[in-house]
């Protein structure tokens, strides 16, 4: 009872919100802890990149992503705090959550633009790693060309994005002859690795020769590449890669002339760097270090 009289019973006192008192760095470590570190972005920037998918890591990501997700719907106060560490990461799963999600970006930059506001409050600015791996089935209510359309805009709110994979496996994509232009066209330059994994379907969704060409002349900061055509360029293109130190084209190039491996177009740096490169009559290994295996040799700059 309290002091009022024998009849009374005062409320609790509302204590004070901690949230706001509590310093964003120590949110961010306390929801670090509680989710997990499962992402291993500097995976990618490291040799243990050449072994390919590590599923089992994959799987630990996800489940981090859900928790994330998870712990921003725990109340209003932990939702605004948690932007930057809910959307760090993104992996796009389904095509049909593709859509609300660029709506909620693509809103949040516009009320930036428009408010005149800190970038930073934008969801999209805390954004370094986008996964592109939708697993469902494309219909015709939802179809490809609209989903990939959605990811471009997506990419296009990430200005700070640094990681980029595709690993598409539903059904319809296949139909998709390229990755539409507007996807690599929408990469920001921070942009350090690109992926491609070896999916049966990821074979389809690969750039024309001249939206790849433009990619690597636009991004001469990257770090790492996998995928199948890296070499296969424009012929009167010459494209210099300061900072390339991952290349892994997961398969053997193909066998068409089409798709000719010719590193002639290329200026790669000179320090070491890890490769796993197949040799082809494609490729013009006379004036390039190439190695099956993995490798820390230094490899010349191709004049």
């Amino acid at each position: 009872m309290s002091a009022n009289g024998p009849n009374t019973v005062t409320k609790p006192r509302k204590l004070f919100p901690f949230v706001e008192s509590t310093p964003p760095e120590i949110w961010s470590q306390i929801f670090r802890h509680a989710a997990g570190e499962h992402i291993d972005e500097d995976l990618f920037f490291s040799s243990a990149v050449l072994n390919g998918v590590d599923w089992k890591r994959l799987k630990e990501f996800k489940k981090s992503l859900v928790t994330r997700r998870s712990l921003a719907r725990v109340c209003k106060a932990w939702s605004g705090t948690s932007h930057p560490f809910l959307y760090e990461y993104l992996f796009l799963g389904r095509g049909r959550s593709i859509l609300p999600l660029r709506d909620a970006i693509s809103a949040s930059r516009r009320l930036v633009d428009e408010t005149g506001e800190e970038p930073s409050t934008a969801f999209g600015w805390w954004t370094r790693r986008l996964d592109v791996h939708m697993r469902d089935d494309a219909t015709e209510k939802l179809k490809p060309l609209d989903i990939l359309k959605a990811v471009a805009d997506i990419i296009a709110c990430l200005p700070n994005l640094q990681i980029l994979t595709f690993s598409i496996n539903g059904r319809l994509y296949d139909l998709v002859k390229e990755l539409p232009a507007n996807i690599l066209g929408s990469c920001p330059k921070s942009l350090k690795a690109i992926h491609w994994d070896n999916t049966p379907l990821g074979y389809c969704l690969m750039p024309t020769i001249e939206d790849w060409t433009s990619f690597l002349e636009n991004h001469p900061k990257l770090v790492s590449i996998r995928y199948k055509y890296w070499a296969t360029v424009t012929s009167d293109t010459k494209i210099k890669l300061d900072t390339l130190k991952i290349l892994h084209p997961y398969n053997s190039y193909s066998s068409e002339p089409a798709k000719a491996c010719n590193l002639m177009n290329f200026d790669l740096p000179a320090h070491s760097f890890f490769t796993s490169i197949r040799v082809t009559a494609y490729c013009h290994p006379s004036r390039f270090t190439v190695h099956q295996k993995v490798s820390t040799r230094n490899t010349p700059k191709i004049p």
